[in-house]
């Protein structure tokens, strides 16, 4: 799989790796709304069901694992 965001291409598990390493900044953070760009198709959305600020931020690397993992899902699709 290729990476959306740069040159990088890897099997699905190493390329997820990289994009929590090195492209959480493309994911947006609107309350407890976290948004991620997908260049190829719909946008990603994930929620943390908490109007805790503190909590959202204390989940964010969690929050990142799912969005990235639902973008290569619609990659493979």
């Amino acid at each position: 799989m290729d990476c959306p965001y740069c040159d990088t291409s890897a099997s699905r598990m190493p390329l997820h790796s990289h994009l929590v390493d090195e492209h959480t900044d493309e994911i947006e953070l609107d309350g407890a709304t976290c948004r991620l760009k997908n260049p190829e198709g719909e946008d990603i959305e994930a929620t943390v069901d908490t109007a805790d600020d503190e909590t959202v931020e204390r989940f964010s690397n969690e929050v990142s694992v799912l969005v990235f993992d639902r973008l290569l899902d619609s990659l493979e699709e």
